[in-house]
């Protein structure tokens, strides 16, 4: 039996077919990974690297700014724990601020913001400015040309005592954006604290030392907690008081040798169980009814006014 013949190398075209055939799988099997990857990346959130290419946000601001206390420099708290966010009291309307670049001084970009009800758990849908098309609350601030500064209203009301997460990122009309910026956020307290209590050995109501008479006063109060699950009050700051006079529409410096009797005087309280108290520095009544106008001021920087009332005999 004869075997069969090698037929031998293969021709020129044959091989030149073969390497085409490897060159073309290659690079389905290429672009079937890269495919993979991208979807990958969008199922996971992630934006596509060639879209990413507008600045960060810088100098989020929240309006008005949270503060740790009365006074107090401005704290938005971006990158911190929630449970260091500043306050914000009762007051007027709420926006967010951060400067925005574009790529480009003919670009125009806006602001993108997201935020979270920490206290709830849950995210706040329309939380500032409008929709993508200007109709309706949504998340987007006004369109800035090159560059500037947003300033973007909340859609909503803060609740009472509870903590927010917020945070943004540029988005441009060519559809690139930027990455998320650092988180920041704020605590409320809209509710003022009790009216203050004021009594003294030195000063009763009706008077029973001769002037002119030197003595303290004691001041207690509290601040009340909202009846939610997770939230919380600021807590008395510190009382503030004048002889007099009413006391001056800014806060006070605590400390006694900030201030006069006359011209206004804050002591930081101490809160013990919910109760606030603090005592006055030394204060020196002359003949006559006299009145001490006094202020509980809490971290959020929510006032309550009483007055008290004392008379100091002649003689």
């Amino acid at each position: 039996m004869s075997r069969p013949q090698d037929s031998g190398p293969a021709s020129a075209g044959t091989r030149l077919r073969l390497v085409s055939v490897v060159i073309a799988t290659a690079a389905l099997a290429t672009a079937a990974g890269g495919q993979a990857t991208a979807f990958a990346s969008a199922a996971a959130g992630k934006p596509a690297t060639a879209r990413v290419t507008v600045p960060e946000p810088t100098g989020q601001t929240t309006i008005p700014a949270p503060r740790a206390h009365p006074g107090g420099p401005g704290s938005n708290g971006c990158g911190r724990s929630p449970s260091g966010y500043a306050w914000i009291g009762a007051g007027a309307g709420m926006a967010l601020s951060a400067q925005i670049k574009a790529t480009s001084s003919t670009q125009e970009v806006r602001a993108a913001y997201a935020m979270t009800d920490d206290t709830t758990g849950t995210a706040i849908p329309h939380p500032a400015g409008s929709n993508a098309v200007g109709t309706g609350p949504g998340h987007f601030s006004l369109w800035v040309a090159g560059s500037g500064v947003t300033n973007t209203p909340l859609n909503f009301s803060p609740a009472d005592g509870h903590t927010y997460s917020w945070k943004t990122k540029s988005e441009a009309t060519t559809g690139q954006y930027s990455l998320w910026a650092a988180t920041c956020g704020f605590r409320t307290d809209l509710t003022p604290p009790a009216q203050p209590a004021t009594g003294s050995k030195a000063f009763p109501p009706v008077g029973t030392h001769a002037a002119p008479v030197t003595g303290t006063f004691h001041f207690t109060s509290s601040d009340p907690v909202p009846s939610c699950t997770g939230c919380q009050a600021s807590g008395v700051y510190d009382f503030e008081y004048a002889l007099n006079q009413p006391l001056p529409a800014n806060p006070l410096t605590p400390g006694c040798g900030h201030g006069d009797q006359a011209s206004g005087v804050a002591v930081l309280a101490t809160t013990s169980q919910g109760t606030a108290t603090a005592t006055s520095c030394p204060v020196t009544a002359q003949w006559g009814s006299n009145t001490l106008y006094v202020e509980a001021i809490d971290y959020a920087g929510n006032v309550a006014q009483s007055t008290y009332t004392f008379y100091v005999p002649a003689t």
